[in-house]
């Protein structure tokens, strides 16, 4: 746990949004690495990781097999956030935000409760660790984003920028759109 960080937060003179602004204000957070949970590997064993294996295997259209391989790790660990996260983004990217939903809000469920009660502090995406719960979150303020549920966005959204500040530019960029009402596009 880190309790100061010095944050980059632009050139002199540059705007600062406002929700970087309130968390500026706010000062200091202590700064926080979850433990990831991925079953069958060792933690210095980066070379096989079933993750990357599985978006691999989706990304050229192995689509079966790469869920068939996370629903794997889950069988083994239920508490894998990072295998809840890629079945959603695998659910999103193939048939909507309906389906992956469950497995965002699952995610983020079995992370949450890996956080001390009444948690306030930053879960930078610099800690990889990180990367897996902050995944989740994200992807559930894409369905909401995408499911025209601006209130529930908003919010989901401007979490993340309190969690990640520095590292929620894409937060950041969405939040700006969902407050003004824009329709979700695929980049």
């Amino acid at each position: 746990m880190l309790t100061s960080r010095f944050e980059y937060w632009g050139e002199p003179g540059d705007p600062v949004p406002p929700l970087w602004q309130q968390v500026i204000v706010a000062g200091v957070r202590p700064w926080f690495e979850m433990e990831q949970v991925l079953p069958g590997v060792d933690d210095d064993d980066w070379d096989c990781d079933p993750i990357v294996e599985a978006a691999e295997l989706h990304r050229s259209g192995y689509r079966r097999e790469a869920i068939r391989l996370v629903e794997g790790l889950l069988a083994q660990d239920r508490r894998c956030v990072d295998a809840w996260g890629h079945l959603g983004n695998f659910m999103f990217n193939t048939r909507g935000p309906g389906p992956a939903l469950d497995f965002y809000r699952t995610g983020v469920a079995v992370a949450e409760q890996a956080l001390p009660i009444g948690f306030a502090g930053v879960l930078s995406r610099g800690y990889v660790d990180n990367r897996p719960f902050l995944r989740c979150l994200h992807g559930l303020g894409l369905c909401a984003w995408r499911q025209r549920r601006w209130d529930d966005a908003e919010a989901i959204f401007a979490a993340l920028v309190w969690l990640d500040p520095t590292g929620s530019m894409s937060a950041l960029a969405c939040l700006e759109l969902v407050k003004t009402r824009r329709r979700w596009k695929h980049a």
